[in-house]
């Protein structure tokens, strides 16, 4: 596990030395920083989070431009999600939760009228995808690396 940091061996401090308050440090207290803790039940963990909230990902937040209104904002689709893969496994046996896993459904992209084709969806997506990871207009890449 990437998150996870040991401290100490579980070997007898040298004298004159404090013992570690921890056994181990697991940073970031998303989904995968929870499940490690969880994992490490019995062990001294000290569990870090960056924000007010833990979670991570997974975060529902209360309203829209002002209105109470509860809007799921991330972690509600697991992508790779099929019996045999260790995220599976997890979620469904050992935190025994409920999982739908849609089937054999392809996604349909609507425009202004209507359903678009098949080659024009492709299109759009790979555009979309494209633009993600290209820099803002007017900026060059080097302007955007870290100088550190």
């Amino acid at each position: 596990m990437a998150a996870l940091a040991p401290l100490a061996a579980p070997s007898t401090p040298l004298s004159g030395e404090p013992e570690p308050a921890y056994d181990v440090v697991v940073v970031g207290c998303g989904m995968a920083g929870a499940v490690a803790a969880r994992q490490l039940a019995g062990h001294r963990v000290a569990l870090l989070e960056a924000r007010n909230r833990v979670g991570g990902r997974i975060y529902t937040a209360g309203e829209v431009e002002g209105v109470p209104q509860p809007v799921d904002l991330g972690g509600s689709m697991i992508h790779g999600f099929r019996e045999g893969v260790p995220t599976a496994k997890l979620i469904t046996h050992e935190l025994g939760m409920d999982v739908h896993v849609p089937q054999g459904a392809k996604g349909l992209v609507y425009g202004l009228n209507g359903p678009l084709a098949e080659a024009e969806a492709t299109s759009l997506f790979a555009t979309s995808a494209q633009n993600a990871f290209s820099p803002p207009s007017g900026r060059s890449a080097q302007a955007l690396s870290w100088k550190g």
